[in-house]
């Protein structure tokens, strides 16, 4: 009997919390039971939601949204920078994600409705951008992976400022066209605080985004490097014209020829490899100088 009085407040302690709700919880939120719906707008979001955030199903995407592997069987439902509002709407998304670099506020508010919410991803520093990935892997109850992600964003940083370049390297990052270079990152842009991360300044145009450029824009910035946005297909014929142009031969970078190719899908998101970018730019960099 004495045994049964003993053995008693356990087994009401484990009857009660039998009947708690058994839904996981994180950040002191109780998870959803069942897939909550996401659409992507920005190839940048779709890396990241399909990466870190498995409670939620992508039901939506952008033609240009093609990493990871996985999201090539996710219905495409916007085209360039036009918003199929009919196509968003018909899937009733509870979670709809734009990226402020390729849609305006206001676009976007027109998909607002009373069963859904609305993410902005954005920042144009590297910290800027861990204060986002916060908040979004609080939203997708996603705090763990998110922050696994950002630990390391913050330790290829930390190791890229641990062996900078020589001191005032300058470093334009620019997209080639079919002239040689047609446009070239703002020295308000992430990519900017990325190239500080690695020890240099990046030099361009004024703002936070890609703007055309000349050669005597160029000449003016003259670069110590040139980082080209290519993919493995175009990059060496994107710096074979660069070397080649004489409009560009007085150019630091060009005479020492200190041009590198980095995946251009992994320059221009802000999306799931933002440490991948930082380690390998610095490597570059830092092998040219």
């Amino acid at each position: 009997m004495r045994r049964a009085l003993l053995f008693l407040p356990i087994l009401l302690l484990l009857a009660a919390v039998g009947c708690k709700d058994d839904a996981p919880t994180m950040g002191g939120k109780p998870h959803p039971h069942h897939r909550q719906t996401v659409v992507s707008l920005s190839p940048s979001s779709t890396e990241l939601v399909a990466t870190y955030a498995p409670l939620y199903e992508m039901v939506g995407r952008t033609a240009a949204c093609n990493y990871p592997s996985v999201v090539a069987s996710i219905p495409v439902i916007t085209l360039g920078a036009k918003i199929d509002e009919a196509k968003i709407k018909a899937v009733q998304p509870g979670v709809i994600i734009y990226d402020d670099a390729l849609f305006r506020a206001d676009e976007i508010e027109k998909l607002k409705t009373p069963t859904n919410e609305i993410f902005v991803l954005k920042g144009d520093t590297i910290d800027q951008f861990i204060d986002v990935l916060y908040e979004l892997g609080k939203a997708l109850h996603g705090e763990l992976a998110f922050s696994g992600y950002i630990d390391s964003i913050r330790s290829a940083r930390s190791t890229a400022l641990a062996d900078p370049l020589p001191a005032s390297t300058k470093v334009a990052v620019v997209l080639p066209d079919s002239h040689g270079i047609g446009m070239a990152a703002g020295k308000g842009s992430f990519l900017a605080d990325v190239v500080k991360a690695s020890g240099g300044t990046l030099v361009g145009p004024e703002g936070s985004r890609f703007a055309v450029v000349n050669p005597e824009n160029l000449i003016g910035m003259n670069p110590d490097d040139i980082v080209i946005a290519a993919s493995k297909e175009t990059g060496p014929a994107a710096v074979q014209a660069i070397l080649s142009d004489p409009r560009y031969k007085s150019i630091t970078a060009v005479k020492n020829r200190h041009i590198i190719v980095l995946d251009q899908d992994v320059v221009l998101r802000r999306g799931q490899r933002v440490d991948v970018l930082i380690d390998s730019m610095h490597r570059q960099l830092k092998a040219q100088n």
